[in-house]
């Protein structure tokens, strides 16, 4: 695992969020914040390489990290005091991959730690997105033991996703990235407007993708 550090508030949270999810037997190394997110994307993948997860502390330089990062990116912000960031996971519910994959991470994250999910749904429901929701909470119920709490909105995701995570007051959001250009900007733009961390998770890379 790869950690961005600097003398912010939240890159001292980024730390200690991962070790939380390196733990057990993971390793965390440090490095500047600067030597991932100010030198272009090609410093970015070859920081990247070899690790399985990049943290770094909430901030403008982070959220371009989410644009180009091809491994998972955790956007950490600080909690609030006698929390910590598996205690309320909201993970955005559709139709995709990206969605699934997320689901399952957080329900995984939850079952460790002994903390809770919900689901928000994004975009508006239809049938194809209920049968989404539904699948979603039986995987949760398995993983975790306990039926998530819905949340949905009729709004766009990027109006749903930050409101149902205030609402809930969650200490961490997983979603998708997206596998396009401008979905990783809508995602990266939709980082920047929650209030929590956030583990964003980039869309399996194909071989055209490759920097």
């Amino acid at each position: 695992m790869l950690c961005g550090v600097d003398r912010s508030a939240n890159a001292r949270a980024a730390r200690v969020q991962a070790q939380l999810l390196a733990s057990p037997g993971g390793t965390v190394r440090l490095v500047p914040a600067p030597t991932l997110t100010k030198h272009g994307e090609r410093a970015l993948y070859d920081g990247c390489d070899g690790h399985d997860l990049v943290v770094l502390g909430g901030g403008a330089a982070a959220h371009r990290a989410v644009r180009h990062a091809r491994i998972p990116v955790l956007i950490a912000r600080t909690c609030p005091l006698g929390t910590k960031l598996t205690d309320t996971v909201l993970v955005p519910v559709d139709e995709s991959p990206d969605s699934r994959r997320a689901v399952e991470l957080a329900g995984r994250l939850a079952a460790l730690n002994g903390g809770t999910v919900s689901i928000v749904q994004a975009p508006p429901p239809d049938a194809a997105l209920q049968r989404a929701t539904a699948g979603s909470s039986r995987v949760l119920l398995g993983l975790t033991g306990a039926v998530p709490r819905i949340y949905g909105e009729q709004a766009s995701p990027e109006r749903a996703i930050p409101s149902a995570a205030a609402t809930l007051t969650a200490s961490l959001v997983i979603l998708g990235s997206g596998n396009s250009g401008s979905a990783r900007r809508m995602t990266a733009q939709m980082v920047g407007s929650i209030g929590c961390s956030v583990l964003v998770i980039p869309a399996p890379l194909v071989p055209e993708q490759q920097p």
